[in-house]
């Protein structure tokens, strides 16, 4: 899968190809990963490989292999756009099951060479709030738009528009203003 993110002033692009995984009768994945992008602290190619709960077993990169936390932090930083839209992905239904989120509509889109059926958020009105036990986030803005690539089952945020705050768990008030949109992705 290859995913390109344009943040406010910044690109990221990254690609996950997995050359073998549990289905092959292994007992971890092998990936290749390519992350390019201002931002990340890691850019270029590298093999990571991970096992089945996400542990990072090792990396080789720039022709050396790398294990413990320094192949954490690189595998960290080699897989950020990828990462980024896996994080969002988990997060769109956490939000959408508020009873202040509703759908605007069902489309598909192009995304580069890719055609995605969507579906498109919004707030039923502002400000609302969404919060479980680790965080309460409220939102004085939110449109979100969530698809699936032909023979996927991965869910992709390709559009996010958001603003508000999220009270963390010790106490931490974050402020984000965030605008998201995925402008090409590949399927592998």
């Amino acid at each position: 899968m290859s995913v390109t993110i344009n943040l406010p002033g910044v690109n990221y692009s990254g690609s996950y190809h997995v050359l073998y995984g549990p289905k092959s009768g292994a007992s971890a994945y092998k990936a290749n990963v390519t992350e390019f992008g201002s931002g990340s602290g890691v850019t270029g190619y590298a093999t990571l490989w991970l096992k089945l709960d996400g542990t990072v077993l090792a990396v080789n990169y720039a022709g050396q292999n790398y294990t413990g936390q320094q192949a954490y932090n690189l595998a960290g930083g080699l897989t950020f756009a990828v990462g980024y839209e896996v994080a969002r992905a988990t997060l769109l239904s956490f939000f959408t099951s508020s009873p202040s989120v509703h759908v605007i509509n069902e489309t598909n889109i192009s995304i580069g060479p890719t055609t995605l059926s969507v579906t498109n958020y919004g707030a039923t009105s502002l400000p609302f709030t969404v919060s479980n036990c680790a965080f309460s986030m409220t939102f004085t803005n939110f449109s979100y738009q969530s698809g699936h690539a032909s023979g996927s089952g991965f869910a992709l945020v390709t559009y996010e528009n958001i603003a508000g705050n999220e009270m963390l768990s010790n106490g931490r008030m974050v402020y984000f203003n965030d605008t998201v949109r995925i402008i090409a992705i590949t399927k592998a």
